[in-house]
């Protein structure tokens, strides 16, 4: 590891941007020493503006003077992909917009294992009347954050928790039993937002820029060759001339059309969605069990026999006849090995030690897998990705394992000391001695 001062690091930002960045203060300050159109592209968490937590860096979202710096950095036709809240998604949206970004979509990221900050109205009744109600065992695990209960649990001897009975006392909070004030929460939404382009096509700016496009085909909903229904052998009905001819198309089997022009089933996967699901059956639930017709590329289907026509599209992928969970049209993330909040040894690996019990305590640590998804569709290998807002390092890892350079910021310097403990320990991992990440 390369340790440079501050000073240093604001000079060398004036060369091209060809090493990584982990660097504490004021994201604002520290954008004004990039040089402008030096980032490829942006993925970043900001603040909610919800007051998570009861944290104070999450009270407002960034203001338009912060993304102003952004939009001054990234490249023309360069995008930000910006995770928000569905509470305060509009105040995101509204200072990208006013420092000049245009919004492209929103994505959605599906997850199952958000917890609610409930409000039970039955018991603030209760409560509101001076009424107590008897101490029964609590139920489910004890957060560790009291901000996060409202049954006013209590720790007695060694973590044997007792928390307010569920049973109302008063007439009023009989009549409220039931009631509460938010719903679960299970999804985040992620918006897409492009820099305008400096020329007459995206293919000129793309020459001068490098940016511009969407990796969709990297970024593929990928077909499962081992599921049942993605292996079997698919006939089709097509019009030829002397009648109908039964065709015979294997999946497995990935060459150019034949002779006739017919194209084979694409097995490099579906046209990637705005929807993000995590591999969790709480989602799964959500989407209903269907059959599907074939989609036929190239030439396109008639229409009939379960195809799906798209005449004069040359570029469409081909697909068999599928059925299951709707889901299966969408990016799942695996929570085998990485769960919709990350896994305890994903989220404290290379952080958790002895000496070092709490291991990585930030709160609203993402996925890598996500973040690597999200970097490979805005940006290509070799390129950099910019995070104003890193927290513990989750994008300096994703961009690394997807192999694009990489400058994260965050306000917190003990955040900053825990991504270099991440990433370091990702290095040693993957036996790398010659990457170099310069520490601020």
């Amino acid at each position: 590891m390369l340790k440079l001062s501050f000073t240093k690091i604001i000079e060398f930002y004036n060369f091209e941007l060809m090493s990584n960045f982990i660097l504490t203060g004021d994201s604002y300050n520290v954008l004004k020493g990039l040089k402008s159109n030096s980032v490829h592209g942006v993925v970043t968490d900001p603040p909610y503006g919800i007051s998570f937590m009861s944290k104070e860096w999450d009270k407002e979202v960034p203001n338009t003077a912060l993304w102003l710096e952004v939009y001054r950095v990234l490249r023309h036709g360069g995008h930000i992909l910006c995770f928000t809240s569905t509470r305060t998604i509009h105040k995101t949206a509204t200072e990208l917009e006013t420092a000049g970004f245009r919004i492209i979509d929103t994505l959605t990221w599906l997850y199952g294992q958000g917890s609610p900050k409930i409000h039970d109205l039955s018991k603030a009744a209760d409560k509101h009347l001076g009424i107590e109600r008897p101490k029964v065992p609590a139920t489910g695990g004890l957060h560790s954050n009291t901000n996060m209960n409202d049954d006013n649990w209590k720790n007695i001897g060694s973590g044997n928790p007792l928390m307010d009975s569920n049973e109302p006392i008063s007439d009023l909070a009989k009549e409220l039993e039931g009631k509460t004030t938010t719903l679960k929460p299970a999804q985040e939404f992620i918006i897409l937002a492009q820099k305008p382009t400096n020329a007459k096509t995206i293919v000129e700016n793309y020459v001068l820029y490098q940016t511009g496009g969407l990796n969709t085909k990297k970024c593929s909903v990928p077909i499962d060759l081992n599921h049942e229904v993605d292996k079997r052998l698919v006939y089709e009905e097509r019009n030829v001339k002397g009648g109908k001819v039964r065709e015979e198309l294997n999946i497995n089997v990935n060459i150019a059309p034949d002779s006739r022009g017919y194209p084979v089933y694409n097995k490099e996967g579906r046209y990637p969605a705005n929807v993000l699901l995590s591999d969790c059956e709480e989602v799964k639930r959500i989407f209903p069990y269907t059959k599907s017709g074939s989609v036929i590329g190239g030439r396109g289907g008639d229409g009939t026999n379960g195809t799906v026509s798209f005449r004069n599209k040359q570029n469409i992928n081909s697909f068999p006849s599928s059925e299951g969970s709707a889901a299966r049209y969408f990016n799942t993330f695996s929570q085998a090995i990485y769960q919709s909040k990350p896994s305890q040894h994903e989220k404290h690996f290379g952080v958790k030690t002895d000496e070092n019990p709490k291991g990585n305590d930030h709160p609203t640590v993402k996925p890598i897998k996500l973040i690597e998804w999200l970097i490979e569709l805005i940006t290509d290998e070799g390129q950099t990705v910019l995070d104003p807002f890193c927290g513990s390092g989750t994008t300096a890892i994703a961009a690394y394992l997807t192999k694009r350079n990489f400058i994260v910021i965050d306000l917190e310097k003990h955040y900053t000391d825990i991504a270099l403990q991440r990433l370091d320990a990702t290095l040693k991992y993957n036996n790398d001695t010659k990457t170099e990440i310069q520490f601020s």
